[in-house]
Order: C-alpha cells, then structure tokens, then sequence
C-alpha cells in the first residue's frame, strides 16, 4: 500500500511539471560583454578600476570576509559540513628533524556551505528544453558526465572561471542597519519589509557619505544587513547547542538584502539586473 501511494503521488507531481521559457525569448543574452562571457559582472573589473581603485586606500585596514567552518554552523536545507582529523598528528615524525602534520578529511557541499562563493553554474531557470543558465547555455550541452549520467563538473559556468579574477575594486558598503534603524534587518515577509534595500535607500546612503555615484562597471557593493552576526566566529564559538540551534533556525528561514529596484543598472542593456 505505501509503495503504491507513493507512486499515485509521484505521477501527480510528474503530470504538470513547470517550465519557464521566457528567457530564450526575452533577449537575456548574450550578456553585455559577448557570447564567450563565462565569468559574468567580474570581469568588468579591469586594470583601470583597479589603478583607480588603489588611489582610494588611505589606512591599509583589512577585514575578514570568511567565516567559521564547523559542523553546526548556520546551513540551508540539509548541507552539512563534517570534519575528521586522523591523528594527531596525522603523518610523522619524518626525517632527523622529526616533522609531523595534520591533514583533515571534509565531506561537504563544498562550494554551498558557510561563506561561499557562488559560479556563474549556481542559479539558473528550467525551461522546458532543460536548466539554462548564464549567457544562455543549457545544462545537458555543457555538463561534463561520467560514465553514468553524474554531472562532474558544470563546464562553461563554472566557478573557476569568477575565481580567475580578483575582487581589486573600489567597495561601497552600504549599513542597512544603520538605514532602518534595526539590527538585524528583518526577513521579508512582503514587498514593503524594511529587510528589502531599494535603489532609493542605495543612493541615500551614497549621497550621505559624500560618494560618487556606483558605477554599472567595476564597483562591488556588499551589502551590510546584521543577518549573519550570530554566526560570527567568537559569538558562535561561545553559544550553547540550544542557542546555536535557534540561530541556524532563524538564519535559514529567510534572509534580508537588496530588492530588484537596487540591482538594476540603466547603463546596462535592457536594463539587466547584476548580482553586485
């Protein structure tokens, strides 16, 4: 009896799959910098952005921009980050000087876990021919497979092709705190939630810091929302398994940032939204 509901339920869900089919007809690509493009809005950053850039650094500060990697850091779905050392040391004592090492074993979504950086293969949309994403290629066409249909490797949008780049640019940050008066912004539940920074709240925030305009070409914009500052390093080292729970439930169950009307540059054709 439960194999057969299961296969009543699967032939529902299989009775009307849903497509999307608007991009191939909308125009959406070639992307503004040619049908060879891979990389995506990074590769807007040339040696003239940077230069410009270098001439705006006046203390040298740094800051970190990863974060803790451990087994209950904040995760969506069912991503899971499990580390095992084998030893302590791992390997050793080698030679007269007696050498030793650690070496680790990661079993992870390892691009989909904690801060990540996200390829050019990450988000796409079905159509009805199959998953298409950046610049119009088509998930079946560019996949490289194994001996069986598992996907090895994303091909064109793959994220090598963003990390060949440096982030070497001028970096506007806007505090969206800071702008509602709220921290951490709230996660949006409607279209007018203070957690969604609009086009207009951007250009407040530039015109009060006494900053140019952000330029459609060579600006990274991050933007400041408080939604990850429970899962700082120290703060998550810290809490107890309860508190740590709570926090992956809150953190998980929306999130906070930039509406449509701040991603859409006029300078850019058809006005196309880019993932700053």
């Amino acid at each position: 009896m439960t194999g057969v509901t299961w296969l009543l339920a699967a032939g529902a869900q299989a009775q009307k799959p849903t497509f999307n089919d608007k991009l191939p007809t909308e125009n959406s690509f070639p992307s503004e910098l040619g049908p060879d493009d891979e990389a995506g809005a990074i590769a807007r950053i040339m040696p003239a952005v940077v230069m410009k850039a270098m001439k705006l650094v006046k203390q040298g500060r740094t800051a970190a921009r990863g974060k803790l990697y451990a087994s209950d850091i904040p995760a969506f779905g069912t991503r899971a980050f499990l580390l095992s050392i084998q030893g302590t040391p791992t390997g050793g004592p080698f030679r007269s000087n007696m050498l030793v090492h650690h070496g680790e074993l990661a079993t992870t979504e390892i691009g989909q876990i904690g801060t990540q950086r996200g390829g050019p293969g990450h988000i796409g949309v079905r159509t009805s021919k199959c998953g298409m994403f950046h610049n119009g290629r088509y998930a079946n066409e560019i996949s490289q497979r194994g001996g069986t249909t598992r996907v090895m490797r994303m091909g064109d949008p793959s994220v090598e092709h963003v990390a060949e780049k440096a982030h070497a640019c001028r970096g506007v940050l806007p505090d969206g705190p800071r702008r509602r008066c709220v921290n951490p912004l709230p996660i949006p539940r409607d279209t007018k939630s203070p957690g969604i920074i609009t086009s207009d709240d951007v250009k407040t925030v530039m015109k009060k810091g006494g900053l140019e305009e952000i330029r459609c070409w060579g600006d990274c914009v991050p933007l400041y929302t408080g939604h990850g500052d429970p899962s700082k390093n120290g703060t998550l080292k810290g809490s107890s398994v309860e508190e740590k729970a709570k926090r992956r439930a809150i953190f998980t169950s929306g999130e906070p940032g930039f509406g449509r009307s701040a991603c859409e540059s006029p300078a850019s054709p058809q006005g196309r939204v880019h993932a700053w």
